[in-house]
Order: structure tokens, then sequence, then C-alpha cells
């Protein structure tokens, strides 16, 4: 079982490192690639990164990378902490692990495939040719979606923990302390920012809010149909 969770991570982490060097490549080419004369007063033409199209590209896919690394760095830590307490014949972290390498298997290969893609696009030809990196890394990681488990079977699998603990709140159990923003998923889609200004609204405090309040909304509305669904559990 810590096998399968850390082959998992490894492919996590290996797809933070495929984003970020992707993005390096896409950033040093926009940074010399010019095109269309759109500059007043001058002929010259525009350099591929002052396009705010293209700076979101190669903005976001950056910021994933490191999301993605700051995060497998997290479950790496408590899979450090699970080995200890299997050692000691504790399996109470197992499930968590499941739950969070599994998702984030799924969520880091689809952010890999799909922004590899995007920044050898936003390379052009150049960046098609195997010369550039990114064409031939983008094969490496193709993959990387089915290995250790299809991403949406890996999906699923992440998204029963949820569920449980769902159950256990509504039965008046208590959950694991990841899970404590549930408690409010009943009132979480009425709730409306305060923030008013920049600071206000990326505060870290701000942005942990939203996160949940998306989150829950979410799982409000997929758990809801899959309660009004005739299907069973299994299928």
């Amino acid at each position: 079982y810590q096998i399968m969770v850390m082959t998992r991570l490894q492919i996590t982490f290996g797809c933070a490192f495929n984003i970020w060097r992707s993005a390096i490549t896409a950033v040093r080419y926009a940074s010399c690639r010019r095109q269309f004369a759109t500059m007043k007063g001058t002929k010259l033409e525009r350099k591929l990164i002052d396009y705010q199209t293209h700076q979101d590209i190669l903005g976001s896919n950056l910021a994933m990378s490191i999301a993605i690394q700051l995060v497998s760095r997290s479950i790496e830590a408590l899979s450090q902490q699970s080995q200890k307490e299997v050692a000691e014949g504790s399996f109470k972290s197992l499930d968590i692990l499941h739950h969070f390498t599994s998702g984030m298997k799924a969520f880091a290969t689809d952010a890999c495939y799909q922004g590899l893609d995007q920044m050898r696009q936003a390379c052009g030809g150049a960046g098609f040719t195997l010369a550039s990196g990114v064409a031939d890394w983008w094969q490496d990681v193709a993959p990387f979606p089915t290995s250790e488990g299809v991403n949406v079977i890996m999906m699923q699998q992440s998204s029963r923990l949820l569920r449980k603990q769902l159950d256990k709140l509504a039965r008046g159990k208590k959950v694991h302390p990841f899970f404590d923003y549930m408690r409010d998923i009943e009132t979480a889609g009425a709730e409306r920012s305060v923030a008013t200004s920049s600071a206000e609204f990326l505060a870290h405090s701000h942005i942990l809010k939203t996160l949940a309040v998306r989150s829950l909304t979410y799982m409000k509305t997929v758990f809801e149909l899959l309660a009004a669904s005739e299907a069973s559990k299994k299928e």
C-alpha cells in the first residue's frame, strides 16, 4: 500500500518538475520572439511576453508547477509520518494518504498533460520541434494520466473519503481535522465576501475561505445528484 502511495507521489512531483522546466523554455522563447508591430511610435514588433494572453498561459502554468510542488511536499511529510505510525502498528493515516495521493495524482497529471501542450503551442512552430524540449517532454508525460490508475478512477477513489466524511457529519460524528471546513456545507453557498481592497482579497485567510466555499459548493451539488440517482454506490 505504501509503495502505491509513493509511486503516485513521485508521479506528482514529476508533474511539477515537467511543468516548471517547460515554463522556463516557453518564457525564454517569449522573451526573445517578437510578433506584430503594435507599439506606438516604433516599427519594432512586440515581444510575445508582453501580450496579456501569453502572460496568462505562461504565468498560470508556472504558478501551477509551484503549487503542485508545495502540496506534494506536504503529502510527502504526511507519508513519512504514516510510515512511522505503521511501524508502530497504527494505520490511521492510510485513508487520508490514499485520498490525497489519488486525488493529487489525477489533478497534477491532467494539469501537466494540458499545461505542457499549452506551452508547446505558445512557442509556435519552434515548440513543436524536438529541439525545444517541450514536445519531447510532453511525449514523456503523456502516460501519466494512465499510470498507477486512470484519472477518472483516481478522482472517484479520492471523492469516496469526502462522502464518508459527510456521512459522519450527518450522523453527528467527528470528522478528520482536514475536513472540519465541511461542517459549513449547508451555509457556504450563501456566504458573500466582505473584502473591499486588493490586500483583503489576497489575505491568506480570505483565500482559504474562498477555496473552502468553492469546494463545498461543488461537493454539495455533486453529492445531491448522487443521492438523487437510482444507481448504487458501487456503480
